[in-house]
Parts: C-alpha cells; structure tokens; sequence
C-alpha cells in the first residue's frame, strides 16, 4: 500500500506541474489534488522537493532494472533523457526553480553510484588506490551529470541519441587509459627514486 500511495501523490503532483512550476505548489494543494490527507502525504515526504528526487529515482531504477543494471547504462541514460523530453514542461517547471546545486546535488547522487559500480569493474585487476579510484568516480560522474545539465539549460533541443553516444565513447575511451595512468602516478609516487 505504500507504493500505492506515493505514486498516487506523484501523479498528483506530474498533474500540477503540467501547469505551475514546483515553488507554486503547496502540500495543501498537492494532498487535495490527491485526495490524500497532509499527514499522509508527510508521512512518506518531507517536503515536495522529496517527492520529485522519489519519482525521478524510481523511473530510474525501473529503466535500470529493465535494461540489465548499469552494464547498460548508455541504453539507461538515453531513455531517461527521453522520457524527461516527453516530460519536458514538468522537468522545465522543477528545474527553473531549484538552484543549480540543488540540481547537481541530485544528479550526482544518483549517478555516483551507478558509475562507480561500472568503474569498479573496469579497474579489476589494475593496482589502484581507493582514493585514485575514487578520483576517477568523481570525475566521470561530473562529466555525465555536467552533460545533462548543459542538455537541460540548452532548452533539452540536442538530439539524445547522438548525446548519449558523444558521452558513451568519451567515457568507454578514456576511462581504462585514466585509470592506467592513476595507477602509474601512484607506482610512480611510492617507488624511491635511485639517484
């Protein structure tokens, strides 16, 4: 029944943010359009900013989970960018009224994760630190989070399947040469010099 009635308040407030941005709507008005109660609705959300990082982590998850895990992750980040371009006007009315670090913040702590597990299993077998490779979690997470956002502010006009693929290459291409490199300046760092 919990699901049940979170998505039942999520579609309430998709429905409210066809037509008003997200620092326009109230709880009250979010639990009448649902006909939920305010305690219920505080009872699974702090605030409706909580709503929106639920919804958009369960339309991620389901789109993971139904391409395989983060072993696809390109296929995952195109049909998230389109699902948000079929949802444009809502993702418009969320993202105008966050702060950009509000919105990076978010971002980055979905994706985070999700690159990590990828690198992790690229790095198997190369000796690397825990803070080299954490180095180069960070960085690639910015790279993909930083793409999204400049898609998002450029109005989401770019073509996505050609995004994802210019982000997919960039990383697929780089990634074991970065961590190859970390793991050389590490070996570097802690062999003594002969002089």
């Amino acid at each position: 029944m919990k699901n049940d009635t979170r998505q039942l308040l999520a579609e309430a407030l998709m429905r409210l943010l066809q037509v008003k941005p997200i620092n326009k709507i109230t709880v009250i008005e979010l639990t009448e359009e649902s006909n939920f109660s305010r305690m219920t609705f505080y009872y699974y959300f702090q605030d409706i900013y909580d709503l929106v990082i639920w919804i958009f982590e369960e339309n991620a998850k389901d789109i993971l989970e139904k391409n395989g895990g983060v072993s696809n992750w390109p296929q995952s980040l195109k049909e998230l960018l389109q699902l948000g371009l079929r949802n444009k006007n809502i993702i418009m009315n969320i993202y105008r009224y966050m702060s950009p670090a509000q919105v990076e913040q978010y971002l980055t702590g979905f994706v985070e994760p999700n690159i990590e597990s990828c690198i992790r299993g690229r790095a198997a077998g190369i000796p690397i630190s825990e803070n080299g490779l954490k180095s180069i979690i960070t960085f690639y997470s910015h790279i993909l989070v930083g793409a999204v956002v400049d898609w998002v502010n450029q109005g989401m006009s770019a073509n996505i399947s050609q995004l994802v693929n210019l982000i997919s290459t960039t990383i697929r291409s780089s990634l074991i040469p970065s961590i190859q490199s970390i793991s050389q300046l590490e070996q570097n760092i802690d062999s003594p010099t002969l002089e």
